[in-house]
């Protein structure tokens, strides 16, 4: 490694190992957390999880034929509960 290199160690508890083992099959273990890094400090990270998890959700609901109407219930036979609504507002 060149001088002007830094380095780090990271260690993983055993409850992490998942995240270990993924990390390990990387080609360049260096380059993809740095870029994990670059895009928790430029933010954008945010907006887009919660663009692909809105995008999940509405493809799940559309898949089982559920479909929202205005006043937020399932028109299938089920409906959402308040509370229901109420975490799928507050996370989009």
């Amino acid at each position: 490694m060149p001088k002007d290199y830094k380095s780090i160690t990271i260690s993983f508890k055993p409850e992490a190992i998942h995240l270990y083992e993924f990390t390990r099959k990387q080609s360049n273990k260096s380059a993809y957390i740095l870029k994990l890094i670059q895009k928790d400090m430029e933010g954008e990270d945010d907006a887009s999880l919660k663009q692909t998890i809105k995008a999940i959700i509405l493809e799940i609901l559309n898949d089982k034929d559920i479909t929202l109407n205005e006043s937020k219930k399932v028109a299938n036979e089920e409906t959402l509960t308040d509370y229901d609504i109420g975490i799928i507002n507050e996370y989009f």
